[in-house]
């Protein structure tokens, strides 16, 4: 390496100048980018300004590590050496000259000179001893000399002949070399260019796409705002009408009271007349009779046209914005006329009175005059009653004019905007066209260019080619290291599996062992009350064997007593025995009355008694009834406890209770028997039997104290199951027992329920087995709900005065239609009366994960909204017929509502994005459909990612894009509810030395697509 060296870049080089790696420090890599082939290394030193040894130290750390290597020199001919030849020959540079001068006379004058290194051929070469040799000898030498020499040239041509081809194989190197540099460069700047147009289109897009969202929403809100105003305006009008209709019913209702009131007031005025007058007042009377009577008639007919002009308004009212004005000037007609028959009709009553008034006393003209101030009063009302109606009139039709005009504007609004939105959509067409006018002029221009580079890069071609090659072998690698990894994390993944299915099994081991702890609690518990009862029972019967004997003996003396009287011949009746023993005290002074010949009897008598046969004929009858007694235990009934037990337990639900039957068992354990439980007005509640199980004492001391109750099928409707879980509206705080009282029969019990149906027309619900955990205060602190069979559980927990949920199932297929079922799924939240909060949801399904959160409510119909995201979904499970390997990934929203539980799921929405990695592309050879070629049916891709909208049962898949190494793809597609595809995708195929595109039509079905150009 001297001054005059000039460097080139390697590709290894390359790539680090142009920021592909990033190996070396800024200022290694500074030098790099300025040796350009050209730059000698005194250049170097010129425009970097570096010293020589630093420059030099940095060169030889290139070329050593690859980075750089030498591409020529740039010093003038006949300066340049590189050494010499093992024949003393000059460089290879200039070889060729040497070699057209090089003579035998040239040859034999370079002989001559002294050289120390070939000693040996001078002494060969020693002509001065030619003549002392004889002319054999010399002709010998001559032609051994002759053939050395032309040995020595021969070697000499061939020398010069390998380097000259030496030299043209590093000429042809560096051509290549350089030509490999140029592609490259050509093939980075065609990727730079391709990449900043890509991104430049991906910005336009969604630039594009931000507008038109932007455009929608505030479509979307105007419209909310118009339906809303709408709606406000047709409540106001709704309104508006109610109140007239009201007005017109008290209006009417209060004409009606008057007249009612006016008739009273006539008729004892006509009876006062009838008595003051008498015959004089009967013609008066037969006329302010007929007054009235059609006044009735005038009211009977004002009334039914108020209400008939009501129930017009009524039915009417949609009409009433275009018919205003002609309906104020038919009512101000209407209005007249009545006014006009209102006065006739009272110009006719004024001159029945004014002749009634000439013909009657001055009482009847005083009372006359004060009808006719009523009258017109009544007048005067009914004038302002009907002003009142016109301006009622008169401001509806205002509003019904101002709403009009708001809708004029807000259509005129709506003109404008969608004119504006017609007008930027116009203008990004024609910047669409321009841009793909610019894009059509450029992709020709490239093709020409292309064209004319074809044959100059013919060999980069080739290498690009093997290059493609390679990175399809590579792909190829990587597919299968991705084939492995997928492996690997399905391997993991059912490994989790199953250390999570160890984890359950623990858990239930656990949940066994604990459940075992507690039946050995409750086993030492009904030990502890069997050792009790026993020896209850063992008390009970010394006591009964004590007082059996004591009875036995005081039977033996009254029997005893008896038979003295019937041996000394006493009174028959008197010694008859009573049907229940008589005192002693009743024997004692017959005994004291009888002779000394009866007391001698008596003596004789006893001996001959059997006293051991009374005793145990007692003992005998004694146990006897014990035991009839414990008998007619199981079937007694306990009306007073009855009466108490449900009194108590409606005081706690806050709801009637009724209870069919109570009973006693005392076998296997004492226990009671409630048959027939019923809670609520309309048995909202209903048990069939209940065991509750109970302490031996309270037996005895009155008390109902129950240790365990269980509930053998239990039947509970919607309305008993918001009780148990909020409490009755009408107060208490739970619907099982709470606040209860120290004495409370269930307090500190232990609950179970088998069987257990939830009566709901709205979900499909499984039988449960359930448990409950009671409080200190009586209420429910935790229940667990057990569907062996569907493999469901569910426990609610009463936490921070939140009702809480945790939910676990497997093999399970949502209640609300859904046709997807997850092989496992659990969720957590909280339940409110309208509706639950699920905080957090995990489903397995499709081999993947999909999590999320969600609210639910069933107030008004059936609600459903909420996120997830899938992760790691099997595609060839999802769309077998479209897709096989890889995963994939996704984000949505989700909205659905119904009626009816079971209808939810009918018409989701969902709107949201997805991702695919590493997978296959089925029914498509993308990069030989461009290539014009048959292929293979399938495209490897490194990336699908787009957004996707379910609407109405229709699937729309919108802004896609795939990566397949060379390969690239982007359309949309949809599928409608009959599940037929329709789609277009724009493939492109980016080599360095060529492009391609191609567009493919998407169709077909779910089940069967299909792809044509």
């Amino acid at each position: 390496m001297d001054n005059y060296t000039i460097f080139t870049k390697t590709a290894k080089g390359l790539g680090e100048a142009l920021g592909k790696t990033k190996n070396l420090s800024r200022e290694h890599r500074k030098i790099l980018k300025e040796i350009d082939g050209k730059a000698s290394f005194e250049n170097l030193i010129d425009q970097l300004g570096m010293d020589d040894a630093r420059l030099e130290k940095v060169i030889s750390k290139l070329l050593a590590e690859d980075y750089i290597r030498e591409f020529g020199s740039s010093a003038p001919p006949g300066t340049q050496s590189t050494g010499e030849t093992v024949f003393g020959l000059t460089a290879p540079a200039t070889i060729e000259v040497a070699n057209s001068q090089l003579t035998i006379g040239d040859f034999f004058r370079a002989m001559e000179e002294p050289d120390v290194a070939s000693g040996a051929h001078a002494g060969n070469l020693d002509f001065r001893s030619l003549g002392m040799l004889d002319a054999d000898s010399a002709r010998r030498a001559r032609e051994e000399q002759v053939a050395q020499i032309d040995q020595t040239r021969r070697a000499i041509e061939e020398e010069a002949r390998r380097i000259t081809e030496q030299m043209q194989r590093q000429a042809a190197e560096s051509a290549r070399r350089e030509s490999e540099r140029l592609a490259l460069a050509a093939a980075e700047q065609a990727r730079l260019e391709a990449e900043a147009k890509a991104k430049q289109e991906a910005e336009l897009a969604r630039q594009q796409a931000l507008l038109q969202e932007q455009l929608r929403a505030r479509q979307e809100a105007e419209e909310q705002a118009r339906r809303a105003e709408q709606e406000r305006a047709r409540k106001e009008a709704e309104e508006a009408e109610r109140q007239a209709r009201i007005k017109a019913e008290q209006e009417a209702r209060r004409l009606a009271e008057e007249a009612a009131r006016r008739e009273e007031q006539e008729r004892q005025r006509r009876e006062a007349e009838e008595r003051a007058r008498q015959q004089a007042e009967e013609d008066a009377r037969k006329r302010a009779e007929a007054e009235r009577q059609a006044q009735q008639a005038a009211e009977a007919k004002a009334r039914k046209e108020a209400e008939a002009q009501a129930r017009r308004e009524a039915e009417e009212e949609a009409r009433r914005q275009e018919e205003a004005a002609r309906r104020a000037a038919e009512e101000a007609e209407r209005l007249a006329q009545e006014q006009a028959r209102i006065k006739a009709w009272e110009a006719a009553r004024r001159a029945a009175e004014e002749l009634a008034k000439r013909e009657a006393e001055a009482a009847a003209k005083a009372e006359t005059e004060r009808q006719a101030k009523l009258k017109a009063e009544e007048e005067a009302r009914l004038a302002a009653a009907a002003q009142a109606r016109l301006q009622a009139e008169e401001e509806t039709r205002r509003a019904a004019e101002e709403q009009a005009r708001r809708e004029a504007e807000e259509q005129a609004r709506l003109q404008a905007e969608a004119e504006a939105h017609r007008a930027a959509e116009e203008k990004a067409r024609r910047e669409a066209e321009e841009q793909a006018r610019q894009e059509a002029r450029e992709r020709a221009r490239k093709e020409a260019e292309e064209a004319a580079r074809l044959k100059a890069e013919d060999k980069a071609r080739q290498k690009a080619e093997a290059k493609a090659r390679k990175e399809a072998e590579a792909q190829a690698k990587r597919e299968a290291r991705e084939q492995a990894r997928r492996e690997a994390e399905e391997k993991a993944r059912q490994e989790a599996e199953r250390k999570a299915q160890q984890a359950a099994e623990a858990r239930s081991k656990k949940e066994a062992e604990q459940q075992a702890k507690r039946e050995a609690k409750e086993k030492a518990r009904q030990a502890a009350e069997e050792a009790a009862r026993l020896k209850a029972e063992e008390a009970a019967r010394v006591k009964a064997a004590k007082e059996a004997e004591k009875e036995a003996e005081k039977a033996a003396k009254i029997a005893a007593k008896a038979e003295v009287k019937a041996a000394v011949g006493a009174d028959a009746d008197k010694a008859a025995a009573p049907a229940s023993p008589a005192p002693d005290d009743t024997i004692q002074p017959a005994m004291a009355s009888e002779e000394p010949a009866s007391r001698r009897a008596v003596r004789i008598a006893l001996p001959s008694l059997n006293l051991g046969r009374l005793v145990r004929t007692g003992a005998v009858a004694v146990a006897a009834l014990s035991v009839i007694g414990l008998a007619a235990v199981h079937v007694m009934p306990f009306t007073s406890r009855l009466a108490l037990l449900q009194k108590e337990a409606s005081a706690q639900f806050g709801q009637p209770v009724r209870i069919g039957g109570l009973n006693l068992a005392l076998l296997p354990q004492p226990h009671w028997r409630l048959q027939e439980v019923a809670i609520g007005e309309n048995k909202q509640i209903v048990i069939p039997q209940v065991k509750a199980r109970a302490s031996l004492a309270s037996l005895f001391d009155g008390t109902m104290q129950f240790t365990s109750i269980e509930l053998v099928s239990p039947a509970i409707d919607e309305e008993g199951l918001a009780w148990i879980l909020f409490g009755p509206t009408s107060g208490t705080s739970s619907g099982a027992p709470t606040g209860a009282q120290a004495d409370t029969p269930w307090q500190a019990a232990m609950l179970t329920a088998s069987d257990i149906r939830l009566r709901t027309p709205r979900l499909p619900l499984p039988v449960f087995d359930g448990s409950v955990e009671i409080d200190d205060k009586s209420g429910w602190r935790k229940i667990a709900l057990n569907a062996a069979a569907e493999k469901l559980h569910i426990d609610l927990i009463q936490k921070d005065g939140k009702l809480q949920f945790e939910f676990t199932a497997n093999d399970l297929l949502l209640p609300f239609g859904a046709t997807q079922g997850f092989d496992s799924f659990n969720a957590s939240g909280a339940i409110a009366r309208d509706g639950l909060e699920i905080d957090k949801f995990t489903g397995v399904v499709y081999d993947g994960t999909l999590s999320g959160n969600a609210v639910l409510r069933w107030k008004q119909g059936w609600n459903l909204k909420g996120e997830a995201q899938a992760k790691r979904f099997a595609p060839a499970k999802l769309v077998p017929t479209l897709m096989q390997g890889g995963a994939l990934d996704g984000n949505f929203k989700f909205a659905m509502r119904a009626d009816e539980a079971d209808k939810l799921f009918a018409a989701p929405q969902v709107r949201g994005s997805f991702n695919a990695s590493s997978g296959t592309l089925l029914g498509i050879d993308m990069a030989s459909q461009i290539m014009g070629q048959a292929g293979s049916g399938r495209t490897a891709f490194n990336e699908i990612d787009g957004d996707f909208i379910l609407d109405g049962g229709k699937l729309k898949l919108a802004k896609m894009h795939m990566a397949a190494g060379l390969l690239s793809a982007a359309g949309d597609a949809a599928l409608d509810a009959d599940g037929r595809l329709d789609g277009q995708i724009n493939m492109d195929l980016r080599t360095a030395t060529r492009q391609a595109h191609g567009i493919v039509k998407l169709g077909g079905t779910v089940g069967a697509p299909k792809f044509s150009r």
